[in-house]
């Protein structure tokens, strides 16, 4: 579960971690889900890359030691159709779709059956870590998974 912070503390904490994990790592966050079995760390487009490879990946791993949970590099966006591409990208996905109702914008993502279940994840918990990193970075107001 994530930590909850009231009002402009959530930010503040937010914004010291990024600032904390982006000193280490040396690429710059864009975004950060830090809950008790994973951190996710949304890095621009054109940092994707550097933020998996050589001395960044060793980096990773020492943060991975350090929170004693795994460490995602997750791919921003400027669709919420590519963001939620890349943030089920590990269980390649069979499809995303965007479709905007009255109501808000609802993001429909199939996934094969054989990972359907880790991208769900314990209790739900990737699920919930995905859902919130994907309303945040763009107006979703559901996400539906398939």
């Amino acid at each position: 579960m994530a930590a909850v912070y009231a009002g402009g503390m959530l930010r503040r904490a937010r914004e010291y971690e990024c600032g904390f994990r982006e000193r280490l790592t040396g690429v710059e966050a864009a975004d950060l889900y830090t809950g008790a079995d994973r951190t996710l760390y949304v890095v621009a487009e054109e940092q994707y890359k550097s933020a998996l490879a050589g001395s960044s990946k060793a980096k990773r791993e020492l943060l991975r030691e350090q929170l004693g949970h795994p460490v995602e590099i997750i791919a921003a966006a400027e669709t919420a159709e590519g963001f939620v591409s890349n943030v089920f990208a590990p269980f390649k996905p069979d499809s995303v779709e965007v479709i905007e109702a009255p109501a808000g914008t609802i993001v429909h993502v199939s996934l094969p059956l054989d990972t359907k279940g880790r991208a769900i994840g314990k209790g739900g918990s990737r699920l919930a870590a995905a859902r919130e990193l994907i309303m945040r970075a763009h107006d979703v107001k559901e996400l539906v998974v398939t």
